[in-house]
């Protein structure tokens, strides 16, 4: 681990201060959102179970920009599902990180 000096923090944050004070417009721009990929018919009716499910559970307490958050959020969290269900594993494979307790607090 590097060891930063007193003075160095100190360049830094002035020199970050300054172009934040003078460039505002191109520390405020960010890149659009990338729409979600394309899902497979399955992943689409996946998605579609689920916001339904949830609009059947909580419909009446939702307005609309809620209901397209939802929808939004199960969307774009479907690639990752099916990622994970592409990951073959058999019921006798150990984990890749045994959990250890370490009985002195973890300090060495």
């Amino acid at each position: 681990m590097s060891h930063i000096s007193r003075r160095s923090f100190a360049r830094n944050a002035v020199v970050i201060a300054t172009a934040a004070a003078v460039l505002p417009e191109a520390l405020a721009q960010t890149t659009p959102p990338t729409p979600p990929p394309a899902l497979p018919a399955a992943s689409k009716a996946e998605v579609e179970a689920r916001v339904n499910w949830i609009f059947t559970k909580y419909g009446a307490r939702l307005d609309d920009a809620q209901r397209a958050d939802i929808r939004r959020i199960i969307t774009g969290g479907q690639g990752g599902v099916d990622a994970m269900r592409a990951f073959l594993l058999d019921n006798g494979d150990d984990p890749a990180l045994v959990f250890r307790v370490n009985p002195r607090g973890g300090k060495r």
